[in-house]
């Protein structure tokens, strides 16, 4: 224990005040609004208290920063990404603007590893998106896609609108459940049906509980 000159022990450090942020990475012709904020609703009822909304980015990894500076140590982050995605054989990538640029599952992974949290976790509704999980085995992460990287992900309806994974795995959590217990629920629902099987990607190396209040 460190003890003052006058023999008397410091105070103890101020308790950590983290805060919950949520990072929503989407295509307008991909997603709409109305879905957004269905699911920042969610997320507030979950604690969340700060949101950051790219739509249509031009610049991913500018917006990243932007991410970056403003978050911490003490910290809880959770991104959700919706964008129509490939596989080049060693990497899934997603595009958020039809003129904008790729982000390769493998730049998002140097890109999270800079920030300062260890609490950390994503989904990607996209096609062929299983690579985004394979690129996150390992701790601190919860990596979830909405396909693998031989599969499309089908929306609830003609897009924009909302992905079908997104729509079972955000009503589970907004039932009170945990996001592996409602990535598991989702992919009951989109698993296994002809012509629209889309076996989306887990990769759960958190020790943290995401939606678990």
């Amino acid at each position: 224990v460190t003890v003052a000159n006058d023999g008397t022990p410091p105070p103890p450090p101020p308790s950590p005040s983290g805060e919950k942020i949520a990072v929503f990475f989407w295509a307008s012709d991909a997603g709409a609004q109305w879905v957004i904020d269905k699911y920042i609703s969610i997320l507030q009822a979950e604690g969340y208290t700060k949101f950051f909304d790219f739509c249509d980015t031009l610049d991913f990894e500018a917006d990243f920063s932007t991410v970056d500076a403003y978050e911490d140590e003490n910290d809880t982050i959770f991104f959700y990404l919706f964008g129509h995605g490939n596989y080049d054989g060693v990497d899934s990538y997603t595009l958020f603007r039809p003129d904008g640029s790729l982000v390769y599952s493998s730049q998002f992974r140097v890109m999270m590893d800079q920030l300062e949290t260890t609490r950390k976790g994503f989904l990607i509704e996209s096609c062929h998106s299983g690579g985004w999980p394979e690129d996150f085995q390992s701790p601190p992460y919860l990596a979830m896609s909405s396909s693998s990287t031989d599969l499309l992900a089908y929306a609830v309806g003609t897009l924009p609108n909302e992905g079908r994974f997104s729509y079972y795995f955000w009503q589970h959590v907004s039932d009170g459940y945990d996001a592996i217990d409602s990535f598991w629920y989702a992919r009951s629902y989109v698993d296994g049906y002809p012509y629209t099987n889309q076996d989306p990607q887990i990769a759960d190396y958190s020790t943290y509980v995401f939606f678990a209040d």
